[in-house]
């Protein structure tokens, strides 16, 4: 995290990306806005954690191609990270866990 600073997501930015995850459908919808053609590498974080973990693949390239195709398996399930915003310590709380929880199946599903 050293040197890390917060910007602004760009068209340039999303158009040199092999996958953008973002926290919720209306980021990842506006993202698509943007960017039409970025749909095949575009999920919210608990979409793509969900189909990391099922994912086939020997690489992380093939786990996205996968993803992709398998899109269907999580239609149902909750695809956006709770919003925290002046909701205080317990729904921040909430809202790390979903993240950290996705960010470990998201690696599991990279390292097979």
């Amino acid at each position: 995290p050293l040197g890390f600073a917060a910007r602004q997501l760009t068209p340039q930015m999303i158009e040199q990306s092999d996958l953008v995850l973002t926290a919720t459908r209306e980021l990842r919808s506006q993202v698509l806005a943007e960017v039409p053609n970025a749909l095949r590498r575009t999920f919210t974080i608990l979409e793509f954690a969900a189909l990391a973990e099922q994912a086939e693949g020997s690489s992380p390239a093939d786990v996205v191609k996968w993803a992709v195709s398998h899109r269907s398996l999580v239609g149902n399930h909750d695809q956006d990270v709770p919003d925290p915003y002046r909701r205080g310590p317990e729904e921040h709380a909430r809202a790390a866990r979903s993240l950290d929880a996705a960010v470990q199946l998201i690696a599991k599903g990279l390292e097979r």
